[in-house]
């Protein structure tokens, strides 16, 4: 009580009042319902909708769309889809006005590299046309297995002290699911909003930034490693997810307010309300 929480209404007279979230060749399912659901819940006012690759090249990205969401996957189909002529389409999109959220996948995709599992039977390391992030996302943070859980991560989070006191967050550590996501290498600091908080142990992700935010042109984007738009009651049961589930479920409030001031910041509000907490 009486902490402050990112506002995300919108005027009726903002011009831009659809958001897309990317569901094509690549996209997880479970990731695609989190995103989505998340999206619907923060944003009523706001039209939600699925995108393909063809509609991005047919032109789909107007000036009646306020934010894209590439959820997470694997990026490799979408570079194969949307190729340099997507790329480009969403590089004009956000240099005129709109916003880019890249989650895990999403966030490889919009990086200048992506360096996933290098040195490993996986490995994909290459060059993404996006290049929104002007550096590399690198990963995976914690190792990586497709169609399994058994790498996944209630990650510790580090959020920066001013973004913790701006989205209400109390404190600046918190839990977030992590599966495969990246850590972002030449980030300037006042691109990154969080990092990757260290663990006992150690790791290479100790540290790292975890989310990172900028700007091309008129528009803006925020890229994230972690899955901050999962909802941990909504995670499918394996014995892996199971064993997160306390972490998760004890800063989940913090997990929420993060992700509403990423949505927030990418959409470009700065108006706040009492939180539930």
């Amino acid at each position: 009580k009486g902490n402050a929480g990112t506002d995300l209404s919108m005027a009726t007279s903002h011009p831009r009042s659809t958001v897309f979230v990317y569901a094509d060749k690549g996209v997880h399912p479970h990731g695609l319902f989190q995103t989505v659901g998340y999206l619907c819940e923060a944003l009523p006012d706001m039209s939600v909708r699925e995108i393909s690759a063809a509609d991005v090249l047919a032109g789909a990205l107007t000036e009646s769309v306020a934010l894209l969401v590439m959820p997470g996957g694997a990026d490799s189909p979408y570079v194969k889809k949307l190729g340099v002529p997507g790329a480009e389409a969403i590089r004009q999109f956000v240099r005129q006005g709109g916003a880019y959220i890249g989650i895990c996948a999403g966030a490889y995709f919009a990086a200048s590299f992506c360096e996933f599992e290098k040195g490993t039977p996986l490995e994909v390391c290459s060059a993404r046309d996006l290049a929104l992030f002007s550096g590399r996302a690198i990963g995976s943070a914690f190792g990586f297995a497709y169609d399994s859980t058994m790498y996944a991560r209630a990650a510790g989070v580090a959020v920066v002290p001013e973004v913790a006191l701006s989205a209400g967050i109390v404190g600046s550590r918190l839990h977030a699911y992590v599966n495969g996501g990246c850590f972002f290498d030449g980030a300037h600091e006042s691109e990154v909003l969080a990092r990757f908080a260290a663990e006992v142990g150690g790791g290479r992700a100790d540290g790292q930034p975890m989310v990172v935010a900028g700007f091309l042109g008129a528009g803006r984007w925020v890229l994230t490693g972690a899955h901050l738009e999962h909802e941990p009651s909504r995670l499918n049961h394996t014995t892996y997810h199971d064993e997160l589930l306390p972490q998760l479920l004890a800063t989940n409030a913090e997990r929420r307010l993060l992700m509403d001031y990423i949505l927030a910041r990418a959409l470009g509000r700065k108006c706040m309300r009492p939180s539930k907490l």
